[in-house]
């Protein structure tokens, strides 16, 4: 048949099977890295709004401890009313630019829950109408709404959760997901030496290995040494807290220690 074609048409021909064959390619390359880009632009736009609600659980830890010490009438009235508008502020400006990035997300009602539980709770502190070990507990149950509820839909919503890079993948997951559960166990050991929470609080194991495992996959991943240090860290904060948690939850701290105490486990949340 190709014999009784004139030879512009037999060029024609060519020219347009070397198109396909270099064409079909380099688009199939395109779309993968314009996927990849796509993926890349919605992680970092998860990245803002996970920070601020992981901000917004620091400032709760901060006024639950500022709460039971007002209670007990050896906290600052002032020092609570900033931490009030703090946190306030905070649930204020978070809550429509969630709705904005995420409008079909399932965090929105438990987001709410937790703003509305702080304006009653806040209520209930200010009148001396909690002890504050019962004012404790619902500062809880708010901060982990926020971390089991909100937090994670973030991370999906985001794409954060499916990162298909394994360096960055553990690194997000060691840092968004363990990190903040590591820190609210450290922050619950300081309520225990308090008088303010009980044992039952203490969640570090879990978490403490799950940052330890996924820091160590990212460096296996990457060689990168800025991890092993993270690494280094970890393990070092791990030796403190493991001196600490047998004296705090045997009760066997004298009141003299307790100052010290609080003071080498803010050390530990500083260091992570």
């Amino acid at each position: 048949m190709l014999k009784n074609l004139n030879l512009p048409t037999k060029f024609l021909i060519l020219g347009v099977l070397v198109i396909v064959s270099v064409g079909l390619p380099s688009k199939l390359l395109y779309d993968v890295e314009k996927g990849l880009v796509d993926v890349s632009y919605q992680e970092l736009m998860g990245v803002k709004p996970l920070n601020d609600v992981t901000l917004l659980v620091q400032s709760l830890q901060a006024h639950r401890s500022l709460s039971s010490s007002y209670l007990d009438a050896s906290g600052s009235g002032a020092d609570l009313a900033v931490a009030t508008a703090s946190v306030q502020q905070s649930f204020q400006a978070l809550q429509p630019a969630l709705l904005s990035m995420y409008p079909d997300s399932g965090m929105h009602e438990h987001f709410e829950n937790s703003k509305n539980a702080f304006g009653e709770l806040v209520a209930r502190v200010q009148g001396f109408g909690l002890t504050p070990s019962r004012s404790y507990q619902l500062h809880t149950a708010i901060i982990d709404e926020l971390m089991s509820e909100v937090m994670p839909h973030i991370m999906e919503g985001s794409g954060l959760s499916y990162d298909p890079a394994a360096k960055t993948y553990h690194l997000i997951i060691a840092n968004y997901e363990g990190v903040p559960f590591v820190i609210e166990g450290v922050q619950n050991l300081k309520g225990i030496v308090n008088g303010y929470a009980d044992s039952s609080l203490i969640e570090l194991t879990g978490p403490l290995r799950d940052v330890h495992h996924n820091l160590e996959a990212a460096f296996e991943a990457s060689g990168d040494e800025r991890i092993q240090t993270q690494l280094n860290t970890l393990e070092s904060l791990q030796a403190t807290l493991k001196n600490l948690i047998t004296p705090i939850v045997t009760a066997s701290i004298s009141q003299g220690d307790v100052a010290s105490i609080n003071a080498q486990l803010n050390q530990v949340s500083q260091g992570l």
